[in-house]
């Protein structure tokens, strides 16, 4: 789903994951401190992977809307 954030806190590791599905499979990209940087990263994998978002969200930052 594009418009999922991608991240969650692991309770049990204490940190943020994120986490993307790609061409149908949950793919797992890693944990981080700060949730800043899990959704930095999240974004920037959405960036890759999801076509549709890439799109939107390029349109969205073309025309000032956030």
């Amino acid at each position: 789903n594009t418009n999922s954030k991608c991240y969650s806190w692991n309770k049990e590791k204490q940190k943020w994951q994120v986490m993307l599905q790609i061409d149908g499979k949950l793919k797992f990209f890693g944990h981080f401190v700060n949730k800043e940087d899990a959704a930095a990263r999240a974004l920037e994998l959405k960036l890759i992977h999801y076509e549709s978002f890439r799109v939107r969200y390029e349109y969205n930052l073309a025309n000032g809307i956030c």
